[in-house]
């Protein structure tokens, strides 16, 4: 984020080195051409269809019809659509995969 916004090396390494993550904290850089994808993920993140096991629920997918009128109602043009749910269908594979692992 640093670097985005243009600060100086000596800056970014002052804060890399008094950085200290917390165990609950995650840290991700994430690349400029998959910003969008992430900024729309986080704003449907809770449109996860969720399916009830013995002790909990567990996470199955996204509701694609609910992500489909996020996307009209935000106003992202139909061209560009079809390469957001791509992205978002990625994200969703790896979270799943996480929960999956987590289990584990």
């Amino acid at each position: 984020m640093l670097e985005l916004a243009g600060a100086p090396a000596e800056v970014i390494q002052a804060v890399e080195q008094k950085a200290s993550p917390n165990v609950d904290e995650v840290v991700c850089y994430v690349w400029e051409e998959n910003w969008e994808s992430l900024q729309f993920f986080l704003m449907v993140q809770s449109q996860w269809i969720i399916v009830a096991s013995l002790t909990s629920g567990v996470r199955v997918g996204l509701d694609y019809a609910r992500i489909e009128a996020a996307m009209r109602m935000d106003g992202i043009p139909r061209a560009d659509r079809k390469m957001l749910f791509s992205d978002l269908r990625v994200i969703e594979s790896a979270v799943l995969e996480y929960d999956s692992d987590k289990k584990t």
